[in-house]
């Protein structure tokens, strides 16, 4: 079996070999900063999962709705409910109720890690939590922003339920629009995928691509997103976790 095939089978995704064709380019220093698989779960298993996110004793929405500005001084708006849990820490309840979303993660995790083979780094990717996104703004969703430097390696994005458009900004800074519909899962590069020089004042660089959620075409869009945290332990300004920290 090739390497390829044994990656996909081990993960419980419906990834074929051909699907991670190009991934080490568009991940890469070159590349978009986004990889793009299509029919990444089966349409069994996605009917499971938007299930359990419109179960109201699996999931509850906070209201995340928000305008702030970053580090960076750029305004980001969020105009999304969100559900967020630690997968390793804090009170295990609610992750225990959401089994579907539970083994996804785990596969999303091996998937990762056998990326290992296009970027080292990846071999000891772990998926430290898991949260929902509910868009309903039909303009934007969430604006133009890089994920956290916390969070290592590979965002993963898997769509669940409704259409909108994933914008990300390429190396020469041309906007590029996604369309996501469910069972399209993104693969979005973080910091430390591979290793880098420090900037000139000594800091991390921030691999992650500029990036955005815009055009709802539904009346919502639920996106299931899986990072891996290189500070599992520290509270971080801006994220709540409903299972963990100061809401336990």
């Amino acid at each position: 079996m090739m390497r390829e095939e044994a990656l996909s089978h081990a993960s419980g995704l419906d990834i074929g070999p051909e699907q991670l064709n190009g991934i080490e380019h568009e991940l890469g220093p070159d590349g978009l900063g986004v990889f793009v698989i299509d029919n990444a779960v089966s349409p069994e298993r996605l009917m499971r999962l938007q299930e359990e996110v419109f179960d109201p004793t699996s999931v509850a929405w906070r209201d995340n709705h928000n305008v702030f500005v970053n580090k960076r001084g750029i305004t980001v708006v969020e105009n999304h409910l969100v559900f967020a849990l630690k997968l390793r820490q804090g009170d295990p309840t609610w992750v225990n109720r959401l089994p579907e979303m539970r083994g996804m993660a785990e596969d999303i995790q091996t998937l990762v890690r056998g990326l290992g083979r296009f970027f080292i780094n990846l071999d000891d990717w772990t998926a430290d939590e898991m949260s929902l996104h509910r868009y309903d703004d039909p303009n934007v969703g969430l604006s133009y922003h890089k994920d956290n430097l916390r969070f290592k390696g590979i965002v993963s994005i898997l769509e669940l339920e409704g259409e909108r458009d994933f914008a990300v900004k390429g190396p020469d800074k041309t906007e590029r629009l996604i369309p996501m519909w469910p069972g399209r899962l993104i693969l979005n590069r973080a910091s430390g995928l591979y290793d880098v020089e420090p900037s000139p004042d000594g800091k991390e660089v921030n691999l992650c691509p500029d990036h955005g959620v815009y055009n709802l075409r539904t009346p919502t869009s639920t996106s299931f997103i899986v990072r891996a945290n290189s500070r599992p332990d520290e509270e971080l300004a801006g994220f709540e976790y409903d299972n963990w920290g100061v809401r336990v």
